[in-house]
């Protein structure tokens, strides 16, 4: 069979990739761009042209009767059309299977396979067509070849939904035939590719309990689904980790949960990765955590005590309750515990406190902890100098407005526009502009808290292009208070003419008309 380093093209649905964006992939880069392909010139003197037209003009039938008519002349079709042909009967065989006429749809995947016979996609469509047609061992066949040939290419997300979903297949047709320990080992895989497919999380839940080792369903269901996710969170893909990470926000009963959320938010290399692990975090409940009461006389000696215990949990709710309160004789205590705290947590939070309880002495304290490996103390350090002496030294602003973590860039950001600092809102138009989900948070962040003219023009940008609903609501908000009748002309052609943001054009015209 061809490897993928044979064809000059590899389908993937309605896309095509060049071979080095796939070797790329494989060999870990990123390397690579988009391309639809070069004709072989060894066929230069056969005319294409009409098929490729009727292709992109969506004319499947032309487009396949074109093509085998010349291949049927002798003509050796370039390869890259081959691929796009292999598609267009992949596309007839899905019509025909949604008409449940499996044989017709089979007779369309064959010869897809055999135009295009690294394409785990029509692997994965005749598996599904095979079980559809009741031809149970075809159908497990063709899944697990589609497994072989997806895998390959699971840094794309298409490759790997089907994946996923041929995992997902295979673990229901073996529960079918009785085979209940396979199909769970065929789910847990699909589990481990993308652990945020809710229906396999509710097919383990109706299978875990009928194997006969299982205690019941329930708890220990979701304890196993649960323990899926978390192996996941090691997966080498950070898309991967970044979809498990998500997916524990499901699992607020279970304390491991927020405790893996908190590790990755500090210890991931991906930015995007810890600025998800964040936003789990902060979303599940901290009850887990033994209470720490500081009584309300004499909080600095109580919160001293609390410090000296040997479990950081204790101390991460000792500088919580502490933060709540914030006594002023509490500085010293906190002054004193940074040099010997070791928790990254517990480290950011009392960061935070020294902040709130300190005087301007107290910044120079925090200078060291400006070059911590959290980024999470990085970010509450640069927070809490800038609240205590005013602003930072120009000397150590520059380099945090590099840092890859958003929220310390942010932090750095919001400290240099405190300082009237000129060119910050560039900056902060640029972050808005971040193909990355985290930056664009922190700059809104950011946006949201500063006073200038340019705010307006920054967050309309981020209206056009924003893709995350809940930045598009907020950017959304941000425009209801800062817009001005200078952009009633661009939210009237919005209105009228972009149907995903229609609705926020309206709310936001109708905020203009009513200050």
């Amino acid at each position: 069979m061809p490897t993928i380093r044979d064809r000059p093209f590899v389908g993937l649905g309605n896309c095509r990739y060049g071979p080095a964006r796939i070797l790329g992939w494989l060999d870990g880069g990123g390397a690579g761009s988009y391309s639809r392909g070069v004709d072989d010139a060894s066929d230069a003197q056969v005319d294409w042209e009409p098929v490729k037209s009727a292709l992109k003009a969506g004319d499947v039938v032309v487009a396949l009767e074109g093509y085998e008519a010349r291949v049927a002349g002798g003509a050796v079709a370039p390869q890259a059309l081959s691929v796009e042909i292999a598609q267009a009967h992949v596309a007839q065989g899905n019509d025909l299977v949604r008409r449940s006429l499996w044989e017709l749809a089979l007779e369309r995947y064959r010869r897809a396979r055999k135009l295009d016979p690294a394409s785990g996609e029509a692997a994965f469509r005749m598996g599904m067509a095979f079980r559809g047609a009741g031809a149970t061992g075809a159908a497990l066949a063709c899944l697990r070849e589609a497994q072989t040939l997806l895998a390959q290419l699971q840094h794309d997300p298409f490759c790997r939904h089907h994946l996923a979903d041929a995992h997902f297949q295979e673990g229901l047709l073996l529960q079918e035939m009785g085979k209940l320990r396979p199909a769970r080992t065929a789910l847990r895989r699909a589990l481990k590719v993308k652990p945020d497919y809710r229906e396999v999380r509710h097919a383990l839940d109706e299978l875990l309990p009928k194997l006969p080792e299982a205690t019941g369903g329930g708890s220990g269901v979701e304890r196993e689904v649960l323990q899926g996710i978390l192996d996941s969170l090691s997966a080498a893909q950070s898309e991967r980790r970044r979809e498990a990470v998500a997916a524990l926000r499901d699992f607020p009963e279970y304390p491991d949960a927020r405790t893996a959320a908190l590790r990755l938010s500090e210890a991931d290399p991906d930015p995007d990765v810890r600025f998800e692990a964040r936003r789990t975090a902060g979303s599940l409940p901290r009850s887990h955590a033994p209470a720490v009461d500081l009584g309300s006389s004499g909080p600095a000696a109580a919160l001293a005590a609390s410090l000296a215990a040997t479990d950081p949990a204790v101390r991460r709710e000792a500088l919580a309750a502490a933060t709540r309160q914030t006594a002023p004789e509490m500085a010293a205590v906190v002054a004193d515990h940074l040099k010997r705290e070791d928790d990254s947590f517990a480290l950011a939070q009392a960061v935070t406190l020294l902040a709130a309880t300190g005087r301007r002495e107290h910044a120079a304290l925090l200078e060291p902890f400006l070059a911590h490996p959290s980024c999470r103390v990085v970010a509450n350090a640069v927070e809490a100098i800038a609240h205590l002496a005013g602003e930072l030294p120009l000397s150590l602003l520059l380099p945090l407005l590099e840092s890859s973590d958003n929220r310390v860039r942010a932090n750095a950001l919001m400290t240099a526009v405190g300082a009237r600092r000129p060119p910050v809102l560039d900056h902060l138009a640029r972050m808005a502009a971040s193909e990355r989900e985290s930056m664009r948070a922190s700059a809104l962040y950011c946006i949201e808290r500063v006073e200038d003219p340019k705010v307006e023009a920054i967050a309309f940008e981020m209206l056009k292009r924003e893709s995350a609903p809940e930045l598009l609501w907020k950017v959304t908000t941000l425009l209801a208070r800062v817009a001005t009748q200078r952009l009633v002309p661009e939210l009237e052609a919005m209105r009228d003419g972009d149907a995903a943001r229609q609705g926020y054009a309206v709310y936001l015209l109708q905020a203009i008309a009513g200050r």
